[in-house]
């Protein structure tokens, strides 16, 4: 579906500033408002990376680059429906002299140290967690936690800890000099609000046992899901321990828990979808929805329907089949999962200005999950 408007706005959480910018694509007597498109949608996580370029002003240019980082992002397609929603992630600056950069990659706000005590009773410890308010009223908590090593005196990790902090609170600039070519733009490079789950930490040691994998899920979203607005999880009553401490991502927690499937031995997704919705269920289509033949130097690819899809609106978390990728055989399956020429799409990349799709279909990570059920862990 063509992209009807990019709509660049004040982050909803953070919300320090009042901001609204809408670009355009081209149309009759105008040009395009961007340029150099790219866009990624994965199965698992939801919205991927954003890549795009706009001109302007010195003035909009120089604003833009300092104060971007961490605004809204939504693409809306022509049928007014959200295509992509994610934040900016990182800026670059071609001033037509120079390259200019910056980053969130960098940006640690909440920062402590795990340690091994020499000499004392409990020989893991934690130093004391140090913490720049202002960043994070800024671009929100973004936690880190430094591998220590062995230590005798906590003052010398605290002091370590205290100069990681006010060296990564606020993102650096970088310089390639005499790098900047022709009219001077911005490129953006967006990503999913996905990825602000990997900057928290979810530890909890005050209740022991197991739960529901879903209600762990919550309690992790809770604690740690500072950028989500609601949630959209199914039930899933498979048992997994409650407590939690050893300082992991809570995107990876939460990864490792939709990895486990469920007691049917479904595949599930832990995403966040359009309007910073966190979702966690199995995947919402078994049977397959697309179909290409591999021989088909046209590309194209058949709907259910028997339309053809345009590679604009191909989209993940859905079964392909390859027609053509395997001899005519007398073999029956008890399900399209089983079927070695039935696919999963994983990732879609999207260039808008040369129109073009690159797909990745794999069925690995469905058996990864039965592998993870059949474990009976969480790894």
């Amino acid at each position: 579906m063509p992209i009807e408007s990019i709509v660049i706005s004040q982050n909803p959480v953070t919300a320090w500033e009042i901001y609204s910018r809408n670009l355009y694509p081209k149309a009759v007597g105008r040009p395009s408002d961007f340029f150099q498109l790219d866009r990624t949608k994965v199965a698992d996580g939801g919205y991927g990376r954003l890549r795009f370029k706009f001109r302007g002003t010195r003035p909009e240019l120089e604003s833009f680059f300092e104060y971007g980082l961490g605004r809204d992002i939504k693409i809306y397609n022509q049928k007014g429906l959200v295509d992509y929603h994610g934040f900016v992630f990182s800026l670059i600056l071609n001033t037509g002299v120079h390259i200019l950069r910056k980053s969130m990659q960098h940006i640690f706000n909440k920062v402590w140290a795990r340690f091994d005590a020499t000499g004392g009773v409990d020989p893991t410890q934690r130093s004391t967690v140090y913490q720049n308010t202002a960043s994070q009223t800024r671009f929100g908590i973004i936690e880190h936690v430094i591998g220590g090593g062995q230590q005798s005196a906590a003052a010398a990790i605290n002091q370590a800890v205290q100069n990681k902090l006010s060296w990564y609170a606020w993102p650096m600039i970088d310089m390639d000099y005499d790098a900047g070519r022709g009219d001077p733009y911005i490129e953006i490079i967006a990503d999913g609000y996905q990825r602000t789950l990997a900057w928290r930490t979810y530890n909890q040691t005050a209740a022991g046992g197991d739960d529901n994998l879903s209600t762990i899920a919550a309690a992790i979203i809770t604690a740690c899901g500072q950028f989500v607005a609601s949630t959209d999880i199914t039930t899933n009553t498979i048992q997994v321990p409650k407590e939690y401490d050893n300082d992991r991502k809570a995107k990876d927690v939460l990864e490792s828990l939709a990895g486990m499937g469920d007691a049917s031995g479904n595949r599930w997704l832990s995403r966040v979808e359009a309007d910073r919705i966190y979702s966690l269920g199995p995947i919402t289509n078994v049977r397959f929805r697309y179909s290409i033949n591999v021989w088909d130097k046209d590309k194209q690819m058949i709907d259910r329907d028997g339309s053809i899809v345009s590679p604009d609106e191909i989209e993940p978390n859905e079964g392909i089949r390859l027609i053509g990728s395997a001899r005519p055989t007398s073999e029956v399956y008890d399900s399209d999962l089983e079927t070695p020429y039935i696919s999963f799409v994983e990732n879609v990349s999207y260039r808008y200005d040369a129109n073009k799709v690159k797909v990745r279909a794999t069925k690995e990570s469905m058996l990864q999950s039965f592998l993870k059920r059949l474990g009976g862990m969480v790894s």
